[in-house]
């Protein structure tokens, strides 16, 4: 008989921890559909940055050890080399950028997400001519300090080559 009440208190035992654990999984769901919304919002927020030419915000949207992966240049996967490439491009004369995420997600765990959109760029070449581009990104996100950040970004252009 004794054994008998050792293996209800045990049962017993396990069903609490089953339910506080279920309870607690259930409590650490991520809501997917709100944090691709958040995440959207911050691509669009670094497009707009990048339209207003901000250096230093469209650098700020990257991680600390993220890599930017321009076409037909080599990558930047340092701070310093990802600002000095967004200089770069943003202090093109008449330079105008912007892109926008047909496609966002999220991870079950809700700490890495992605876009993909296409973007459109035009500056003033040497010549005095209109430079214009149109292409297709690809960036991935992840949650740092509880905000999305960008930590790999790469471009590539839809035009064909001249």
């Amino acid at each position: 008989m004794r054994n008998w009440g050792v293996a209800v208190g045990a049962l017993l035992c396990l069903g609490v921890v089953a339910i506080a654990d279920a309870g607690w999984a259930e409590s650490a769901k991520v809501d997917r559909a709100q944090e691709e919304a958040a995440l959207r919002a911050a691509d669009l927020a670094w497009s707009a940055a990048a339209g207003r030419k901000d250096v230093d915000a469209v650098a700020g949207f990257m991680t600390a050890d993220g890599e930017t992966l321009p076409p037909n240049e080599p990558a930047q996967r340092d701070a310093k080399s990802i600002r000095a490439g967004w200089a770069g491009l943003l202090t093109l004369p008449d330079a105008k950028i912007e892109w926008s995420p047909l496609r966002v997600g999220v991870a079950e765990s809700g700490e890495l997400g992605y876009t993909s959109g296409s973007y459109k760029l035009s500056f003033t070449g040497e010549d005095g001519k209109t430079v214009t581009d149109a292409g297709k990104y690809t960036e991935v996100w992840k949650k740092v300090g509880g905000q999305w950040k960008c930590t790999t970004d790469i471009y590539n252009s839809d035009l064909p080559l001249p």
